[in-house]
């Protein structure tokens, strides 16, 4: 086990004093050598099948010329190869495909609470706030942590809260344990937010200090859904609007408020990935570099923060290929957290044709990641 952060303890009312350090076996550290090894091949074919096409073609050629006389499938194998190490980032200005979406995701911003820092109306999760902010974390909790929430807590038919709650799954709760926070700060949540927005932000994340936005309260919901849709259609998805398929592909995974002192805590979503492991997520916020994601890079051994910005695109993977010693999938370990800004994130799952076409749609998308495979 590879040890990061070695001789620090952690601060706050929960978990206080467990070690932070990196797990064995999921290629961070010395036990992920091989499976490294297998992905730089792979990268390495990928980039002499490249930049092989590439001769006689300078900087200045658009990417889709780059590329050209690859297949969609040949693409898509560079950017897995890519994205096994990465999270690709964007701007919204240089996707125009998004753009309709990413205005009315705009229109959101209307539900952020002038000076509302979370912290002030939760204490008990402080300690997992503080890793968030950190690059060290106990991996082993987190794993339990998030197995509970997504799995144990629902075994045997069980409801740990409930969700239809007009506050929030984390006031209606039928176990103590079934959120993370408690909001147990010296201000009121119910009183001071969630009552005055009549309706539209929660408290319903069991994994995080944030707010959701209430799906059934805010009439901007199905207009997202709608417009993502158009989004895949015009990127090619041949799928009858009525069909099932294409309603739970338009489903909107992530819809949330962080306001400063918010975060989502370390997690893998090894639990969500029943269709695709594929994420689209665009954000938007008021302070640049106010908030974050950040995530533990497997090819890197070491912990990427990339800050957020209005208008961010971001593409990854929660799940990776699979582990060559130990015949299993890697996931990606990730968390968000907002120091200084009122952020907003949503977030789809999205199929790899939809992927290749939407960076075929990009303006110099594929540049930056040639280049890193080439490096």
């Amino acid at each position: 086990v590879l040890e990061i952060g070695r001789g620090r303890r952690r601060h706050g009312a929960r978990g206080m004093g467990r070690s932070r350090r990196t797990p064995a076996g999921s290629g961070m550290g010395k036990a992920g050598k091989f499976p490294r090894l297998a992905l730089a091949a792979l990268v390495t074919v990928a980039t002499v099948v490249v930049f092989t096409k590439l001769q006689g073609f300078g900087v200045r050629y658009k990417p889709s010329d780059r590329l050209e006389g690859l297949s969609v499938h040949q693409k898509f194998r560079l950017f897995d190869a890519y994205i096994q190490s990465h999270v690709f980032e964007t701007s919204v200005g240089r996707v125009p495909v998004l753009q309709d979406l990413f205005r009315e995701f705009e229109k959101l911003r209307k539900y952020a609470v002038p000076g509302l820092n979370l912290a002030d109306y939760d204490e008990s999760c402080n300690g997992y706030y503080q890793d968030s902010l950190s690059d060290a974390f106990d991996v082993e909790h987190y794993a339990q942590k998030e197995e509970d929430v997504k799995v144990n807590f629902f075994k045997g038919g069980a409801k740990p809260c409930d969700g239809t709650h007009r506050h929030g799954c984390c006031f209606a709760k039928h176990r103590e344990d079934a959120c993370l926070c408690l909001y147990d700060g010296r201000r009121d949540l119910v009183s001071e937010v969630l009552d005055p927005s009549g309706g539209a932000l929660q408290a319903a994340s069991r994994m995080a200090r944030s707010l959701a936005l209430s799906k059934r309260s805010i009439p901007e919901y199905k207009n997202l859904q709608d417009l993502y849709g158009r989004v895949l259609m015009n990127l090619g998805l041949h799928e009858d609007p009525a069909s099932r398929r294409f309603k739970l592909l338009i489903y909107v995974k992530n819809l949330v408020y962080m306001p400063p002192g918010g975060f989502l805590m370390w997690h893998t979503n090894r639990y969500d990935n029943d269709r695709v492991s594929y994420r689209l997520y665009m954000t938007s916020t008021d302070v640049d570099g106010g908030s974050y994601f950040k995530y533990w890079s497997e090819r890197e051994e070491k912990f990427m923060k990339v800050h957020d910005f209005h208008g961010a695109v971001r593409l990854f993977t929660n799940t990776m290929k699979s582990d060559e010693e130990a015949g299993e999938p890697k996931y990606l370990w990730h968390t968000v957290a907002s120091e200084t800004a009122h952020r907003f994130s949503i977030g789809f799952e999205i199929l790899p044709d939809q992927i290749i076409a939407l960076l075929d749609s990009c303006g110099g998308c594929w540049d930056g990641i040639l280049a890193t495979l080439k490096e």
